[in-house]
């Protein structure tokens, strides 16, 4: 399977938001494998409920491409979507040479600007609503996923229960989450709990 990243320019990516939003932070596509990679717990939710869509599944925020794979062996056509073209190049290159039932596509979008029509499934997985951190951009990200969709089709959303997210660590205290080895060296993977 080859997957072309489309540049989504027509889908409220405009080229100055592009240079803004990928210079905004690091996302870096090896880190977000070594944390995510290999996490398969929802996978076989994901693909029953593409299973059921009637019409394309969309993947918001698709990352490096964890399900895309997954959901095209399941269903009907995918559409994968982020705003992170190195992502969106990872998700590429993780999809050569696999065959899958329906085809998969990847577009450098926005989320928060709709991105398809007639869309069955639209999922935002671990916890992808979280990265919009405002009210308004998570309005936003909500209307232009439901102007994506077909009557009737689901919005799936991942969310973290806060009472445990919360509930790990002291207000302001250091957590390490992980180590991670890699080429370039060694990660360590630390979280601050912080509450408004």
């Amino acid at each position: 399977m080859t997957a072309e990243v489309r540049d989504g320019t027509g889908l409220g990516m405009p080229e100055d938001m592009n240079r803004a939003r990928a210079s905004a932070g690091p996302a870096w596509p090896e880190f977000y494998d070594l944390r995510h990679g290999a996490f398969a717990e929802d996978i076989a939710f994901y693909q029953a409920l593409a299973a059921e869509a009637h019409g394309t599944v969309l993947e918001l925020g698709c990352g490096t491409g964890r399900l895309l794979l997954p959901l095209a062996e399941a269903g009907p056509a995918v559409l994968g979507v982020d705003r992170d073209r190195r992502m969106l190049d990872r998700a590429a290159s993780r999809l050569r040479g696999f065959r899958a039932a329906s085809p998969v596509g990847l577009v450098q979008a926005d989320l928060v600007c709709p991105v398809a029509r007639g869309a069955g499934l639209a999922i935002m997985a671990l916890n992808t609503f979280c990265h919009f951190l405002t009210v308004d951009d998570q309005t936003a990200a909500l209307r232009a996923a439901r102007e994506s969709l077909r009557e009737g089709g689901r919005l799936v959303l991942d969310l973290p229960n806060p009472h445990l997210e919360l509930g790990t660590g002291a207000e302001g205290a250091c957590l390490l989450e992980g180590v991670h080895e890699t080429d370039a060296g060694v990660i360590h993977e630390w979280s601050v709990t912080q509450t408004d």
